[in-house]
């Protein structure tokens, strides 16, 4: 069985709880502010000619 509960209901207490009876469990939290922007961030244009050092690879054509 899988118990859910948020980070409000997930005590010390009732996690112990759950483990003690060998019940599978999720808690769910929120995202803090900043996590949430950079996540939704862009992501940077990648240039598949150059390699991570920046240097040129051969034989590909963008």
């Amino acid at each position: 069985m899988l118990v859910r509960t948020n980070s409000a209901g997930g005590t010390r207490e009732f996690l112990d709880y759950l483990t003690d009876h060998h019940l599978e469990h999720s808690v769910g939290s929120g995202l803090w502010t900043t996590a949430a922007q950079v996540i939704d961030r862009p992501l940077p244009q990648v240039d598949s000619r150059l390699r991570p050092d920046r240097t040129e690879r051969g034989g590909v054509d963008c």
